[in-house]
């Protein structure tokens, strides 16, 4: 049976409650090394407020993948794929219309940046164009937020140029 079909598009008000079930999941394996309030609606909301548009991918039911576009920051952050549904180029699709984005805008780089713990996430990155910057950034978190271990974000970027 071949697998549906998946669109993507600029996500709006009614998918905040699928972003938000689906970041929790998807992030779930940061949270032996950061305690963090659970992604909500209104989280989600609040974020596209300052300044950001998620983009999500949705079979022919369900949402399966989302990621944020940070305008003010020109970066592409929170990649998430249904857990039972990565490996098969969903991430990046979501990645491609991201940056699409952003070239469009006219942005000369993009950014991101991953966890330090996240092991297996720099080549998944490099493997799409993405470079280390060589600048690692302390990771910044609102109380009652807090990290377990010392954590820093490791940024990478892409030339658009």
């Amino acid at each position: 049976m071949a697998a549906a079909p998946v669109t993507i598009w600029r996500a709006n008000a009614s998918d905040y409650v699928a972003i938000a079930d689906l970041l929790n999941r998807s992030f779930e394996v940061e949270r032996s090394h950061i305690i963090d309030e659970p992604e909500t609606q209104s989280s989600v909301a609040a974020a596209v407020g300052r300044g950001g548009i998620y983009f999500v991918a949705v079979d022919s039911q369900d949402l399966i993948g989302c990621v944020f576009v940070d305008l003010g920051l020109r970066g592409i952050f929170k990649l998430a794929v249904e857990p039972s549904l990565r490996r098969q180029g969903h991430g990046r699709k979501l990645m491609a219309e991201a940056e699409k984005y952003g070239k469009d805008a006219g942005w000369p780089k993009v950014l991101t940046a991953i966890l330090n713990f996240r092991s297996e996430l720099p080549k998944y990155y490099r493997d799409i164009g993405y470079v280390e910057t060589g600048e690692h950034k302390p990771l910044v978190l609102e109380p009652p937020a807090r990290a377990l271990i010392p954590c820093h974000l490791i940024m990478m970027s892409k030339s658009f140029t």
